[in-house]
């Protein structure tokens, strides 16, 4: 796409990406524990960037997967019912522990679901949101070609 595109093609794993190599509260940590829904998972998209770089990517197994994601979000009163019973809110939370278990060192929220309920405050890992980097990004974009361009009266 970026060929026949005269824009910047932003990518939530490039930003990841970024964001381990380059700022020091990551430094040396190469245990990427993922959250994210199963398909994203499936898709190997985010593991495809990180593996590449030598970093290694944590995701817990199928049944606690459907249990601690898919779950609390898809299941009647579920987040995308805009409900956030405690128990759903702990059982998402619960992802965060399962992988430091299974020698994460880093969380990475990979999904647009994970901030709904999710941030540094979940776990005593740091935590990254790629949503939260993209938005970011964004907006620096944005303000940036905002700035690039001269307007004529």
């Amino acid at each position: 796409l970026q060929k026949h595109f005269s824009g910047e093609l932003i990518h939530p794993a490039n930003l990841v990406l970024n964001e381990l190599k380059e700022n020091p509260a990551y430094e040396g940590r190469r245990k990427i524990g993922i959250i994210g829904s199963t398909g994203m998972i499936e898709s190997g998209v985010f593991h495809r960037y990180l593996e590449g770089e030598g970093y290694e990517v944590i995701k817990i197994g199928p049944s606690d997967q459907q249990l601690h994601f898919m779950n609390p979000i898809y299941k009647e009163g579920g987040f995308k019912t805009g409900q956030f019973s405690e128990e759903n809110v702990r059982l998402f939370c619960h992802q965060a522990e399962l992988l430091k278990n299974l020698g994460a060192e880093v969380i990475l929220g990979a999904c647009s679901e994970v901030p709904l309920v999710m941030d540094q405050n979940s776990t005593d890992l740091p935590f990254l949101d790629a949503f939260q980097l993209l938005a970011r990004r964004l907006v620096e974009y944005c303000h940036q070609s905002k700035n690039n361009h001269v307007l004529q009266a």
